[in-house]
């Protein structure tokens, strides 16, 4: 994460005492960093700007909210790839893997960028399996399916990264462990 705006405070050991009145004057969002610093804001959105470059910059319109969307999208696109690599990686040196016998299908779908939706498995004519159930977890992006579009959730040993709102979107970066996310009074 960035260095804080003017819209987050870092949560020093004066400030810990106070967290009943910072809560009060509305700082109630708090991310705690891998390092353990913690930082308060008022906004979900200004803590979202700590880990998305030119974040903080768009502005609040509905054309800004898009691109917002977008640059939230983008980034856990970009986490799920890694990760999702990271996962098959593992599987592959704990011997739980091994794609010489994986079929092409299966392939695309762990190793393919997931920008391109995971459809299920072909099972035959005009079916497919959205039941993942393969030991390698299958990282995905909730608004590629319902109910952001028409098409069906997968289900089973899936992993879902949330671009929808700025809250999904740092719950997200908490399940990753990358930070501890929490709101006051939750």
């Amino acid at each position: 994460m960035t260095t804080p705006t003017d819209d987050v405070i870092e949560l020093t050991p004066e400030l810990a005492d106070r967290l009943g009145e910072l809560a009060a004057d509305g700082y109630i969002y708090a991310v705690v960093e891998l390092a353990g610093t913690t930082y308060l804001s008022r906004t979900a959105g200004a803590l979202v700007a700590m880990d998305i470059d030119g974040y903080g910059q768009v502005p609040a319109t509905d054309e800004g909210h898009d691109v917002a969307l977008t640059m939230r999208y983008d980034r856990l696109v970009d986490l799920a790839n890694a990760l999702q690599e990271w996962f098959a990686d593992n599987a592959f040196e704990a011997g739980t893997f091994a794609p010489a016998r994986e079929s092409e299908d299966i392939l695309t779908a762990l190793l393919g960028d997931k920008r391109i939706p995971f459809e299920g498995v072909p099972t035959g004519p005009g079916r497919v399996n959205r039941d993942w159930q393969h030991v390698v977890p299958l990282v995905l992006i909730a608004t590629d399916y319902l109910p952001f579009t028409g098409r069906e959730a997968p289900t089973g040993n899936v992993l879902w990264l949330d671009p929808s709102t700025e809250v999904t979107y740092l719950r997200s970066l908490a399940r990753l462990g990358i930070l501890e996310f929490r709101v006051h009074g939750e």
